[in-house]
């Protein structure tokens, strides 16, 4: 069975381990599987090229038997992400969106666009119960609720974790360590240096807080992924996107305990 999985450009943490969860179910449920991806498969050991672009989805669509579209691919409606879903939509590929996520509030022409794209898809299922009814209200009809494939993908083994947690001063005497993934997100009416800065301030004060009250450590675990110690984050294998690595900056600033943001090394 040849399944085409649409999961976004942008290879960040999150998409990754969407795409990751839904590979590994793939794999363990579809006999003789030919899969093709956007971003690298990492559940295969020598994958295919990726596919990238507008003419090579349609054709790569245009062989396959089941197209899988990810939260990732259709975050940010574009003129070009509508086109690429009603190309799709007139090959003989079932296709289905999975797990998509309740958007942000968007202008007037985002809306429609964003209405017209989910509706060419032949199945759509929904992350979790709010989100059921923003694509509801889109006029895409009722999705089932299935959980983000991200869930599918098993914890780092603890020695690995531990190692890493080690590496970047965490302690080892047992204290609490939350770990949190902050993200970039625009506010209504914001710039975004407007909404870095007041989401920041927010963030850092129940950071700080947290650690006031608990004598815990925080470790963020959105730190962009690098094999070397000697690359920069423009220079790794899977940037972080821009607007995030700014919001976390920002928070760092922000948050004035005594006990530091740790940055574990993650791979």
């Amino acid at each position: 069975m040849r399944i085409l999985v649409l999961a976004g450009e942008t290879a960040d943490l999150g998409p990754r381990s969407t795409l990751l969860g839904l590979c590994r179910a793939l794999r363990a449920s579809v006999p003789e599987l030919e899969l093709r991806t956007t971003l690298p498969d990492e559940t295969d050991y020598d994958p295919p090229l990726t596919v990238r672009g507008l003419l090579a989805t349609s054709a790569a669509a245009r062989r396959s038997h089941l197209v899988l579209v990810t939260n990732d691919a259709v975050a940010a409606p574009t003129l070009r992400g509508a086109t690429m879903l009603r190309s799709i939509n007139r090959t003989r590929a079932l296709t289905a969106g999975v797990a998509l996520l309740e958007g942000p509030t968007r202008p007037r022409m985002a809306h429609w666009l964003m209405s017209r794209s989910l509706r060419d898809l032949g199945i759509i299922t929904a992350a979790d119960e709010r989100a059921a009814r923003s694509l509801s209200a889109l006029g895409v009809g009722t999705p089932d609720v299935l959980p983000d494939p991200a869930l599918l993908v098993p914890a780092a083994y603890a020695d690995i974790a531990r190692s890493a947690l080690d590496a970047a001063g965490a302690p080892s005497d047992g204290s609490p360590l939350i770990g949190i993934v902050p993200r970039h997100i625009a506010l209504h009416d914001q710039t975004r240096e407007q909404s870095n800065e007041r989401l920041a301030s927010v963030l850092g004060r129940v950071l700080d807080l947290t650690i006031e009250r608990h004598g815990c450590y925080v470790a963020d675990a959105g730190r962009p992924i690098r094999f070397r110690r000697d690359l920069s984050p423009a220079r790794a294998k899977y940037p972080i996107q821009r607007p995030d690595a700014d919001f976390r900056r920002s928070v760092c600033r922000c948050a004035r305990a005594p006990r530091p943001i740790v940055w574990p090394e993650t791979n």
